[in-house]
């Protein structure tokens, strides 16, 4: 009877992940600074205690821009005993940051802890569902190409793909048929039922599934190569991508691994464990001792994303506590692109003997296994409001009118031009008069306008009046202001107000002709009537020619989900046209239906 030998201990260490990791940029006011000065404020740095002690109103009128994190702190298990009395002192709450920030270099990831000749390899299937999608498009155009056997639905397949890089095997199993099914795609199902169900959900998978199921785990360092090679050769399995991309360099591993060992034997210095403690206590001979873990705090680790696309490492966050589930990072730039992850922090205790064979207890900081990244780009797109409380003044020793007004309400204290503007009636497009520039950013934004040169006005500080030297007694102007702050960002118009001079009473005369809040492309937005109408009026003809071109076919929020807004078979939509004969007093409703050929 054959008897194996038996298996070599291994020290698996499981560090709880945090979850539900989320990172999200909050502006508060302007400086003119913002674009290149990333120092933050010391009291505002990894502070994520003041959340929840009712400080975040300082924190919000101190602190001009952060990025606040926040997660689900981990369950919090402990199994040290009685006997291990430095647990306690080891973990004193003014202590824990000193020691994370003394060891930074000595903190492990549990991952590495397995086995010494291992090689992690992080795959995440982030193109899943673009390849799912794309295949099905396919399989879509072999329906329409070839209705044969499923060979020639296969070579038809292979055609169409770029350079005829899948084999014809490759090609039948990706049809999910054998060439003894003679009636080819469609005798299971109708491929046009599992396209038109696959893109209601896709959005939906593309959110919940694809970006959120990363995998680590570990190779062989041996055989390393060999596996992703294999993997990367089949476009259609999981992960195929990820492969393809680190295969050169696994190979490289595999190949510097094999030089050194044999290749074809797994020894037990493979599976040797490797720890690396940043303290070794005495034991005694008679101690006892248990082994111990708790999770002591977490790590954020911080990356900016430079405009050439290279990465940086930046200082990362420590957060000295177990139990706060947010933190704040003051020292970000406007307009730089930041990527966060998450990791617990265990200190983990446990007995070993040294080389001497004496008892010693080892003390290790082990890391969970980081969080997805977040990518945050540090961009505020709040516009302006409109000028408020304005105003118009005739000044009758210069006889001449004057415009005034005040800031409006702006938290973000970002408000950095003012433009006047008139017109002659609500028929005219509206005239920029002058543009007040006033801008102290240190790296200004781009302009979108481009105002006359004669118009534009630079000037250190804000001017909130304006002489129109073209106006008389004898005349009659729409008016209106905008605001445009430090993102070229603008406002709606403000109020509009049609102003001309009464002889009789002396004095001008001012009338309402538009709330604030018209967009700048529509001054007439808020006029009475509408800016559509929704019947058309037509006469002497007999046939009637139904256009659809709509702008985009496919509207989506910030998190991918669709709005549906065009109306397609796919979803069941028609649109509907209601023809009104008035001298014979008959209608008919014409019902149309769009076919979505994507």
């Amino acid at each position: 009877m054959a008897i194996s030998f038996p298996s070599s201990i291994q020290t698996s260490i499981d560090v709880p992940e945090p979850k539900r990791f989320d990172a999200r940029f909050v502006y508060n006011f302007f400086m003119p600074d913002e674009k290149l000065n990333d120092e933050g404020l010391p009291g505002a740095f990894n502070e994520s205690a003041d959340l929840y002690a009712g400080k975040r109103r300082p924190i919000d009128t101190r602190v001009p821009r952060f990025i606040e994190v926040s997660f689900d702190p981990v369950t919090i298990r402990k199994n040290e005993t009685a006997s291990n009395e430095f647990l306690d002192e080891s973990l004193r709450p003014d202590d824990i940051r000193d020691l994370l920030i003394e060891n930074f270099s000595n903190i492990q990831s549990e991952i590495d802890v397995a086995a010494a000749n291992s090689t992690v390899v992080y795959l995440q299937d982030s193109d899943l569902i673009d390849r799912y999608d794309g295949l099905l498009r396919l399989i879509a155009q072999v329906n329409n190409v070839a209705r044969g056997s499923a060979a020639q639905q296969a070579k038809a397949l292979r055609s169409i793909t770029a350079g005829g890089r899948f084999s014809g095997g490759m090609m039948l199993k990706v049809l999910g048929t054998t060439a003894s099914r003679k009636k080819g795609l469609n005798s299971r199902f109708k491929t046009s039922r599992i396209v038109s169900a696959w893109r209601k959900r896709r959005h939906r998978a593309r959110k919940n599934m694809a970006p959120d199921i990363p995998l680590l785990t570990h190779f062989n360092s041996k055989f390393v190569g060999n596996i992703s090679n294999a993997a990367s050769n089949n476009p259609f399995g999981p992960y195929s991508q990820n492969f393809a991309e680190f295969n050169t360099e696994l190979m490289k591993v595999q190949k510097s691994v094999s030089s050194d060992t044999d290749a074809g034997v797994i020894n037990a210095d493979d599976l040797e464990t490797t720890m690396v403690p940043f303290e070794i206590v005495a034991l005694d001979d008679d101690e006892l001792f248990s082994s111990s873990a708790r999770v002591i705090g977490y790590v954020i680790d911080k990356q900016e994303i430079m405009a050439d696309g290279s990465i940086e490492n930046r200082e990362p966050l420590i957060l000295s506590s177990a139990h706060i589930g947010s933190a704040i990072d003051s020292r970000v730039k406007y307009g730089a692109v930041y990527t966060y992850s998450i990791r617990a922090i265990a200190l983990v205790q446990m007995p070993a003997v040294d080389q001497d064979d004496n008892p010693v207890i080892i003390k290790s900081l082990i890391s969970s296994r980081a969080s997805r990244l977040d990518k945050v780009k540090c961009i505020e797109r709040i516009p302006p409001p409109p000028p408020a409380d304005i105003d118009f003044i005739w000044d009758y020793t210069q006889k001449k009118m004057m415009v005034m007004w005040n800031f409006p309400t702006n938290p973000q204290r970002d408000i950095k031009r003012f433009q006047v503007l008139r017109r002659s009636s609500v028929d005219d497009p509206f005239e920029l008069l002058v543009e007040y520039d006033f801008d102290d950013s240190e790296i200004p934004t781009p302009r979108s306008e481009t105002p006359r040169g004669d118009r534009v006005i630079p000037m250190e500080e804000p001017v909130n009046f304006f002489i129109d030297h073209e106006f008389t007694r004898d005349s009659s102007f729409i008016y209106a202001l905008c605001c445009i702050d430090a993102r070229d960002l603008s406002s709606n118009y403000s109020m509009q107000f049609n102003v001309s001079f009464d002889r009789y009473k002396n004095s001008i005369v001012k009338d309402l002709i538009s709330p604030s809040g018209a967009p700048k492309p529509y001054p007439n937005f808020y006029l009475k009537g509408t800016l559509t109408e929704d019947v058309m009026k037509d006469s002497g003809h007999f046939r009637l020619s139904v256009f659809f071109d709509p702008e985009y076919l496919t509207v989506m929020d910030d998190n991918d989900n669709d709005f549906e807004l065009l109306a397609t078979d796919l979803n069941g939509g028609s649109y509907k046209l209601q023809v009104l004969n008035i001298d014979r007093q008959k209608n008919k409703v014409l019902t149309f239906n769009v076919k979505d050929l994507r």
